[in-house]
């Protein structure tokens, strides 16, 4: 459910009076099903085409979610839910502080919509009138780039077996390729959307070219620039399953493959990649630092990270010779939510440059937030070298 960027505090305030006014005067408690029927809005007329269009690539029967957004009786007794998650910012996430950041993001849903999502389950959550809308569900796996110039299936399929809830599993996928490509654009296409819920694609021994989620696809690269694919250039395909309570007892099978966009040869635009490297923990601050420097002049394209655990925030920033510039600031992000952050523009950084990650921990994480052993903590920054 992409519920996007942070919310001003005025829009935050506006949306919970708006709920308490639906429910002011009523003896009725705050009860998903018991509510006085006094929303203006419907789920068949008004509800139902902001779910479809926002929520429908995660949330439909048999998919990663734990529920279905298409038909009114399944998403009724999941609305309370939908409010907090709604309020609270956590589905669909973006950590991005908008001020101290230029990256590219996605869009999110609009203050308009948001306003008649929560009146809308303030109000009784009420079906509607008018004929329900056909459910338009993602039953049909499609490449919604147009057909990849090079698809990659998994060689066997992988079985997550009965009584085994989560695991994160990496396979090796050849490509066959007998001359050097590059890559500008990458889509997964999973062989079972009930149990993959995120993935990492990379090369071997090479840079990594996606991280993946149902909400979240994959980013071309910004024009003119590539990943480069060797030949015989064998990729790492990492998948995080994870079931729903219902398939608990269930053996579930997946083979799914990876589909990649070639764009024309251009060794001058290979993206290539700094790993950012520092101690475990500030003894001061109980912080994480990384850092790394730039041994000769770059054009900075992104900051891809991977956590191990939930953070407070987690800074970037680039220390020239002349000063400090903030490139990126995230608010409370998550480990289970990898992103790689495209620079809105490209930023040239001339050497001697040290890149600075600061993760700050909660200061009272829960049991969720701590640390996940299949996690790394790891941040690269990725960029093309200019020319002399």
């Amino acid at each position: 459910m992409k519920a996007g960027s942070p919310r001003p505090a005025w829009l935050i305030r506006g949306a919970c009076a708006l709920l308490t006014a639906g429910l002011v005067g009523s003896s009725v408690p705050i009860t998903t099903g018991h509510k006085g029927l006094v929303s203006p809005y419907t789920y068949n007329e008004h509800v139902f085409p902001i779910l479809n269009d926002r929520c429908a690539a995660c949330h439909f029967e048999r998919g990663p979610a734990q529920m279905s957004v298409l038909d009114y009786d399944s998403v009724a007794p999941w609305s309370e839910a939908m409010r907090l998650q709604l309020l609270s910012e956590s589905m669909h996430p973006d950590f991005v502080d908008p001020i101290d950041s230029a990256v590219m993001r996605e869009p999110t849903i609009s203050p308009r919509d948001l306003d008649v999502l929560l009146t809308w389950v303030g109000g009784g959550a009420p079906r509607g009138e008018a004929t329900p809308p056909r459910a338009i569900a993602p039953t049909r796996l499609r490449w919604t780039s147009g057909r990849p110039d090079l698809i990659i299936p998994m060689r066997v399929p992988h079985t997550v077996h009965a009584g085994d809830r989560e695991e994160i599993h990496e396979f090796s996928l050849p490509t066959g390729l007998s001359e050097t490509k590059w890559v500008r654009g990458l889509e997964l296409q999973p062989g079972n959307r009930s149990i993959v819920r995120d993935a990492e694609i990379r090369v071997a021994d090479g840079p990594t070219l996606a991280l993946w989620n149902p909400a979240q696809k994959a980013m071309a690269t910004p024009m003119g620039t590539a990943f480069e694919l060797s030949p015989g250039a064998m990729v790492r395909l990492t998948i995080h399953y994870k079931k729903n309570y219902r398939d608990d007892d269930s053996a579930l099978t997946d083979r799914s493959r990876v589909g990649l966009y070639f764009a024309q040869p251009s060794r001058s635009a290979t993206i290539q990649t700094l790993l950012l490297s520092g101690p475990a923990t500030d003894a001061a601050t109980e912080s994480r630092v990384l850092t790394g420097m730039l041994a000769a002049p770059v054009r900075m394209l992104a900051i891809r990270g991977s956590l191990d655990r939930d953070y407070s925030s987690v800074t970037a920033e680039a220390l020239t010779p002349t000063g400090c510039r903030s490139l990126l600031v995230l608010r409370s992000p998550r480990a289970d939510w990898p992103r790689r952050y495209w620079l809105a523009d490209p930023i040239d950084l001339p050497p001697g440059t040290t890149i600075r990650v600061t993760a700050t921990p909660l200061a009272r994480p829960s049991v969720d937030a701590l640390v996940r052993p299949s996690h790394r903590f790891e941040v690269a920054v990725e960029f093309l070298g200019q020319r002399q």
